[in-house]
């Protein structure tokens, strides 16, 4: 009787640690204790050379406060896939923040936005988003 007492007790606890490392094994989140953010950018106008590239970025959190931190645009062209200009922006949120970029030649472009949390504040995700803009010649 003690041996299928202790038997049983042996099985209550293997699947009471199987059952743990399931739970724990299959959390959606990678980071736990963190906020998801999704970052939403997008550009104002097609300018002209001369005139300012404008464009509208904002860190989504799900309701969850207010991101704030640092957010990079990279202007690459799209037919030679090089940085051409890089600029880098406080970020504020958790409304949308409009930026004027000047001094970017005529071409196509991939803008690349990253955001990268301020540092202590940790609680949000980096994230990162591109849109298409074009800089029209003068006339």
């Amino acid at each position: 009787m003690g041996k299928m007492l202790s038997g049983m007790i042996a099985v209550i606890f293997m699947a009471g640690g199987l059952s743990a490392l399931t739970i724990g094994g299959a959390s959606a989140d990678p980071y736990p204790g963190t906020i998801n953010t999704a970052c939403h950018a997008d550009n104002l106008n097609n300018p002209r050379v001369g005139n300012p590239a404008k464009v509208r970025f904002r860190v989504g959190t799900d309701g969850n406060g207010a991101a704030r931190g640092t957010v990079t645009f990279e202007y690459e062209r799209r037919s030679s896939e090089f940085v051409v200009k890089q600029y880098e922006r406080r970020y504020d949120g958790p409304d949308a923040e409009k930026y004027a970029f000047y001094s970017i030649p005529r071409g196509k472009y991939v803008v690349r936005v990253f955001f990268n949390s301020r540092p202590g504040d940790s609680v949000y995700q980096n994230c990162r988003t591109s849109f298409r803009q074009t800089i029209r010649p003068r006339r």
